[in-house]
Order: structure tokens, then C-alpha cells, then sequence
């Protein structure tokens, strides 16, 4: 279900590398619990296929639904491209973004 989780964030973030759908767009699409859904995002996270960020509305503070960075393999190894989470850790040092 891991592969499928970070195929379907891939497929929504297409060719810009991010993407935002809620945790319930990705219950009703994948056919999971929330539960699920939050470990199999923890376990990509770590190993280096997402970097998470967490996004809030600017005017008010609310939290909105996370922004997903979803890292692309390198077809050479077969693993995740972890040279494309320094940008992104620098970027976004906190994992917040303010929109």
C-alpha cells in the first residue's frame, strides 16, 4: 500500500513535484483509513520519498492540507533521490508554509 500511496501523490502532483489533497481525498481514492493513510505517509517520509510540509492560511492561521513533495527515483539505484530533499530542507527548514 506504500507504493500505491506515493504513486497516487505522484500522479496528483504531476510534473511540478507537489501536491495537496486531504487526508480524506486520499481515504475515498485509495480506499484506506486515516490511520493507515498517516503511517504509510510517515514510513515514505522516512525513507526519503516525501518531504511533508504543513500549510496554513496566512490571514487566519488555520491549518490547510499538507503539501506533499513527492521525490522522484533515481532509475540508476532504484531509490528515492534523497539530493532532492536538501533544496526543500533549506526551504522549509520547520516543514510550515504560510499561503
Amino acid at each position: 500500500m506504500e507504493k500505491i500511496l506515493w504513486l497516487t501523490l505522484a500522479n496528483y502532483a504531476g510534473e511540478k513535484g507537489q501536491c495537496y489533497p486531504s487526508i480524506k481525498t486520499l481515504e475515498k481514492v485509495l480506499g484506506m483509513k486515516q490511520k493507515a493513510i498517516n503511517k504509510y505517509l510517515a514510513l515514505l517520509e522516512e525513507k526519503g520519498g516525501l518531504y511533508i510540509c504543513n500549510r496554513y492560511d496566512k490571514a487566519t492561521g488555520k491549518q490547510l492540507s499538507n503539501r506533499y513533495y513527492v521525490i522522484d527515483i533515481d532509475y540508476h539505484t532504484g531509490e528515492f533521490d534523497k539530493s532532492l530533499l536538501e533544496p526543500l530542507k533549506v526551504l522549509y527548514p520547520d516543514k510550515k508554509i504560510y499561503e
